[in-house]
Order: C-alpha cells, then sequence, then structure tokens
C-alpha cells in the first residue's frame, strides 16, 4: 500500500540491525521501503548509539543522486533511545528507557555526548542516568516517551506502592494478554501463510526462499517441497539469474504442466560468490546480454574466486558449458592475457551422478537432480539380491521377497527406513 500526499505518515521508532536482537534491518532498508511507501519521514533511534543514522544518511543521499534529484524524497530524524537503569536482561516493554531526537546540528552533537557518556562502564549495560540528562543542556533536542517502562518523569516520585501497582498492571498483561495476542498473531500468520501455498505456491515458495536463512527449512528442503507441489523450478544462469530468486514466466509447453510461472534460483544461493560483484554482473548483462563465452569473461570483470564459484553452482551452462570446464576456465581466464596461445579447451570425462549431487550441495547447498537414494539404487547397488525383485510389504519395512522358484511372501529380511 502506498500512501497518497494527503496522508502523510512519519513513522518515529525505528530501530535497525545495530540494535541487536531488537531491530533487523539494515538502515538502507528502512530508507528504501519509506521512500517506497510515501512515507513523509522516518526516526532513526537506535539503543544507547546513533549507529544506524550515518548509513541511512548516505543510503538517502545515494538514492538522491541517482535519481538526479535537488532535494531528497524522505525526511531523516535523528535519534537514540537511551536505557535510563542496567535493566537490559529484562523484556523491552518492562526496560526503563527514553527516546531523543535531535532538533538540530547542536542536538545531535548532545546525542552523540550523550551516547559516550552512556558507555562509561564499557559495552554491556549501557545506561543514561536521568539525573545526568536533567542536569545536561536539552533545548535543542525534544523527548518523545515510548509506552514501556516505569520512568515518566511523574512516575519517578510517586509513591512506592504506586510503583508496585504498575509493576503488578505489566505482570498482569504479561501473563495473560501477551499470550493470547501471540497465539493470535500466529493464528492469522498460519492461516495466510496456508492460503498463499495452496493457491499460489510459486510464490509462496519464492518469498521463503529469499528469507533465507529461516533457521529452520534450509533451501534443498523448500525445493524439494515445491517439486512436490508441482512447481517448476529453474536452475541459476548468468543469463537470467537476479540476485535474489524470482517469478518468471514460461513457454506455452511448460504452461500446460506447471501453470503460467516458475521460479528461477538467483545468484544469493551460489556459495562464495560477493553480493557486489553479482550485482555489478546484472547490471552489465543488462545492459546488453551477453554474446558468447568470451563476451561474458570480458564484460563482467569478475574475480577469479567469483568466477569460481558460479562455475561450481553450473551457472556458466548458458554457454555450453558442464562444472568441470567451467572450472577450469574460471581458473585460467584472468591468466589469457599474458599467455601468447590459448590451448583448446580439454575434454573431461562427465561427472559420476552421485559425485555431481555431492558438488551441487557445495555449490548451492541443494541440487535440482534426482533424490541420492534413487541414484544409489541405480549404479551403486552392491547387493546380490537383485533390486527389481524388491517389493514393499507394509509402511515400515521392506520384504524380500522372490518372485519364482520359492512361495511368495517368504520375507528374507527387513530393513527399517530404507
Amino acid at each position: 500500500m502506498v500512501f497518497s500526499p494527503k496522508w502523510q505518515w512519519i513513522e518515529w521508532l525505528c530501530h535497525t540491525n545495530f540494535s541487536f536482537l531488537i531491530g533487523a534491518s539494515h538502515p538502507g532498508d528502512y530508507v528504501e521501503r519509506a521512500i517506497h511507501l510515501g512515507y513523509q519521514g522516518i526516526g532513526i533511534c537506535d539503543f544507547d548509539g546513533v549507529y544506524g543514522i550515518p548509513r541511512s544518511y548516505l543510503y538517502r543521499k545515494k538514492i538522491a543522486q541517482e535519481r538526479s534529484l535537488d532535494s531528497p524524497l524522505l525526511n531523516l530524524f535523528y535519534g537514540c533511545e537511551f536505557h535510563l537503569d542496567k535493566d537490559h536482561h529484562l523484556p523491552v516493554m518492562m526496560r526503563n528507557t527514553l527516546v531523543l531526537f535531535a532538533l538540530n546540528g547542536k542536538g545531535y552533537h548532545d546525542l552523540c555526548q550523550f551516547s559516550t557518556y552512556s558507555h562509561r562502564a564499557g559495552k554491556k549495560g549501557a545506561h543514561l542516568p536521568l539525573e545526568y540528562l536533567l542536569r545536561s543542556s536539552n533545548e535543542n533536542l525534544i523527548c518523545l516517551q515510548p509506552m514501556r517502562g516505569l520512568c515518566c518523569h511523574r512516575i519517578l516520585f510517586f509513591a512506592r506502592h504506586v510503583k508496585n501497582l504498575f509493576l503488578m498492571c505489566f505482570k498482569g498483561f504479561a501473563d495473560y494478554g501477551f499470550p493470547e495476542s501471540h497465539a493470535i498473531s500466529f493464528a492469522l500468520i498460519s492461516y495466510t501463510s496456508s492460503y498463499i501455498k495452496c493457491h499460489f505456491p510459486v510464490v509462496f515458495y519464492t518469498s521463503l526462499l529469499n528469507s533465507q536463512p529461516l533457521g529452520f527449512y534450509s533451501v534443498h528442503v523448500l525445493l524439494q517441497s515445491a517439486k512436490r507441489e508441482g512447481v517448476l523450478i529453474k536452475p541459476i544462469c548468468v543469463g537470467s539469474s537476479q540476485w535474489e530468486s524470482t517469478l518468471e514466466p514460461l513457454g506455452e509447453e511448460e504452461k500446460i504442466k506447471y501453470g503460467y510461472y516458475g521460479i528461477r534460483l538467483g545468484l544469493h544461493l551460489v556459495r562464495g560468490i560477493q553480493r557486489r560483484a553479482a550485482l555489478q554482473l546484472i547490471a552489465v548483462r543488462e545492459k546488453k546480454s551477453w554474446q558468447g563465452l568470451e563476451d561474458f569473461l570480458t564484460r563482467s570483470q569478475l574475480h577469479r574466486g567469483d568466477l569460481t564459484s558460479l562455475g561450481a553452482a553450473k551457472a556458466l551452462h548458458l554457454f555450453g558449458l558442464d562444472r568441470r570446464s567451467a572450472l577450469w576456465i574460471a581458473e585460467a581466464a584472468p591468466y589469457a592475457p599474458f599467455l601468447d596461445a590459448v590451448d583448446p579447451l580439454p575434454r573431461f570425462a562427465p561427472e559420476d551422478p552421485l559425485m555431481a549431487i555431492q558438488q551441487d550441495f557445495r555449490g548451492t547447498s541443494t541440487t535440482l537432480g534426482s533424490h541420492p537414494t534413487t541414484i544409489i539404487k541405480k549404479y551403486y547397488w552392491y547387493y546380490s539380491y537383485p533390486r527389481e525383485k524388491l517389493i514393499w510389504e507394509g509402511s515400515n519395512s521392506l520384504a524380500l521377497l522372490w518372485q519364482g522358484g520359492r512361495k511368495k511372501n517368504e520375507c528374507w529380511s527387513r530393513y527399517q527406513a530404507f
């Protein structure tokens, strides 16, 4: 949803990833998202420091320069949320904090001074005593008290039993209100996720791939689940892949079986490649598509390590190269200008099927090939009993039965979890 100019919105409390375990987004991500949503401004206020302010300022300046704007699209407000006590071990809603925003350059100077003083005892347990704050000059600052903690100015002078009353109210909400609201939120998220997974599986799995690392679902697990749902997965390719995995329209024949869109795996799944190098490759490719392998090596200007990572991930298959040939070229390409003559590309033996899967996992942490057990049954069956005569008996065991000669249903041995 994009806000119209009639409804200008300012998000004051933005904690970046510099507020450990509180914020998760980079300062630049906040700026980019706020501009996309049409916000009038955002307030960067990390805990006990101004860490995210310079980066958000530089990112806003970069966007203005890229769009050739005389003035920035977004107002930035510089602030900080200070702990007033050493209560970092408490939940965020129970901490005594105070949010201060700078009104001018002198106010930003005061914020930096307060941040320095709050860390006087070291990195851990940073806090700014309220007595020090009241003694300091604060006409260049504005105070925003969030709805957490008990150190509002009036509460400081309340009697002890009033403070205890507030603590009892917070405890009552923590014991009942928070679990209930938490359960409702999870129910809504579960329903929404289930609906998207059922009706828009391509969008669902693409979003999960771009949200890695999730911690509980690996890339390979997600791709295997997507394939079972009938989603077409297209491999990483230097000619089509973006940094993140994307939706790719399918051809007429593919639409009949897989629908209108498939998933094109992104370069972010390539192990060892630098994000900056990948984005540079994409920018060069968008200006003009690759005309061949030589054109790709000349214009991409990739480091040998990035080329090797792409070769190991089989991302150079666009040029008719298998993994071993791509690795050979990636290692030799940087030295080509210093050679008088270039030897022809040697012919490598095809990869062993099981080794190919292992190399896929090393290059991209997943594989689009067959399941390892399928390959083992086909190429690495070392038992004297032929695998063609194996039939399933029950759901938890495998019975080895003769289909002729011996009595049918005679079980020779069982293998659990075959």
